[in-house]
């Protein structure tokens, strides 16, 4: 069995790019989450991409120095 990805990098694109997905569903009912007042969640996707994007940046930089 092959030892787990030390790095975190997979988990880390994984996550990011569900964060997208989820985002463009929330940006395309944003009149219907608007109606009901919870407009505020395609902030939260964008959110999620924003961490996600900046979680990458630290892990490839992380594992390039052997850390």
């Amino acid at each position: 069995m092959r030892p787990l990805d030390e790095d975190g990098i997979a988990a880390t694109i994984t996550g990011t790019v569900l964060f997208a997905l989820v985002t463009v569903v929330l940006v395309i009912m944003r009149p219907r989450l608007d109606a009901a007042g919870h407009g505020w969640w395609a902030w939260v996707g964008v959110t999620g991409v924003v961490i996600g994007g900046i979680g990458y940046l630290y892990c490839r930089r992380r594992a390039a120095r052997g850390g």
